[in-house]
């Protein structure tokens, strides 16, 4: 059983401590007796004399909220992703014992900037060169968090420049030491509109728009601008939003596979990245989102079919919408098309065609992509 010396303990009797070796730790009482302990004993009295080097009873976790401002090109902010990493800071060491300053990093990733939280605590590792171990601590547990959503703020300058303003609020919460805590973020977010002599949007509303589904997907929108020098406007503005299956190149890797009886087992589509662009157009801004049908058969064999779809955001600093397009939508895949390519003594080889079908509003589309295997005799 080991015995527990706690801070309070601590500080009325310990004079000092010495790690004798790797077996033993001896504590000298302030009475000059001394206590000998076990390395099993080692991790308590270790942990509560590193706490009383800080002169904290309870572990310490370290933040501050935040209040940071990024400039964006495009102020449709769009989902967001969440990471957690860990660094090491600050490390102070005695003996055979180092307190290290752990940092556990959670970012919030949008697609124009990222802001993150740094949260600071101890841990405390015990070192003689032959045994190496880490006290306990307790650990940031729980941890999660959420936007509080964004708003519009009116316009703004720095002498030179006019900026369109939205502030985005996130919170995010976590335990340590069975304790609750929280942290908050205040993101002012910058888009520049124009020089502060030159005439820009101070007032604009969307009067309609429309998707047509023709040989081409046309989007559109009918806007109504207020400019600073009292002009006000109405415009149409008409661009292609593509929905297509991607030109690829097939992979002619041979696969060697158990037999020739392949069938389909699931399908799903699969995010692969997303390209940002700007259109011809002042106001508009389009991503390009690029995914696979992923097809799985029998006998671990993987088939991927690329597509992709457009999306555009009207955005004059003042108003930020987003234009009526498609996506793909009851995908469907047909019976793969197996032929019979090569056979010698070795092997039969033979060529796996996968068509797939989709509605794209009132359009059909189909795509496909191929690939080898092998069944060896």
């Amino acid at each position: 059983m080991n015995i527990r010396i706690t801070l309070a303990t601590l500080t009325l009797i310990v004079a000092g401590l010495q790690i004798v070796n790797a077996q033993k730790v001896v504590v000298k009482l302030k009475n000059n007796n001394t206590l000998e302990y076990d390395l099993s004993q080692v991790d308590c009295i270790m942990f509560e004399e590193a706490e009383e080097q800080q002169g904290n009873e309870d572990p310490v976790v370290r933040f501050s909220d935040l209040d940071t401002t990024v400039y964006v090109n495009n102020l449709e902010l769009g989902d967001y992703t969440t990471s957690i990493t860990y660094k090491a800071r600050n490390a102070r060491k005695k003996g055979f014992v180092t307190v290290m300053d752990s940092v556990l990093v959670y970012s919030v990733n949008y697609q124009e900037f990222s802001f993150s939280y740094e949260l600071e605590y101890e841990v405390t590792i015990y070192d003689d060169g032959i045994t190496r171990q880490v006290m306990p601590y307790h650990p940031i547990v729980n941890i999660r968090g959420g936007s509080n959503g964004s708003y519009q703020l009116p316009t703004d300058d720095d002498g030179k420049f006019v900026y369109a303003r939205k502030n985005l609020q996130y919170t995010i919460w976590f335990t340590c030491n069975g304790k609750e805590y929280q942290a908050n973020a205040n993101v002012k977010i910058r888009k520049k509109l124009d020089r502060v002599n030159g005439p820009y949007v101070v007032k604009s509303r969307v009067l309609d728009e429309a998707l047509e589904c023709g040989s081409r997907i046309m989007s559109s929108i009918y806007v109504e601008r207020t400019w600073s020098n009292g002009v006000t406007e109405k415009e149409a503005v008409t661009l292609p939003l593509n929905c297509e299956f991607s030109d690829h190149e097939a992979d002619r890797t041979p696969h060697d596979v158990g037999g020739a009886d392949i069938r389909i087992l699931s399908s799903y589509l699969e995010d692969v990245e997303v390209r940002s662009g700007r259109s011809s157009y002042k106001f508009i801004n389009y991503k390009r989102i690029h995914m696979n049908w992923v097809v799985k058969y029998n006998y671990n064999l993987t088939l991927e079919i690329p597509l992709y779809y457009d999306e555009a955001w009207y955005d004059d600093g003042y108003t930020v919408h987003k234009l009526p397009c498609y996506t793909y939508s009851h995908i469907t895949n047909r019976e793969p098309q197996i032929t019979l390519t090569e056979s010698n003594d070795s092997y039969e080889q033979f060529k796996l065609y996968q068509w797939v079908d989709c509605e794209i509003g009132n359009l059909q589309r189909s795509g496909g992509s191929l690939l080898i295997f092998r069944v060896r005799k």
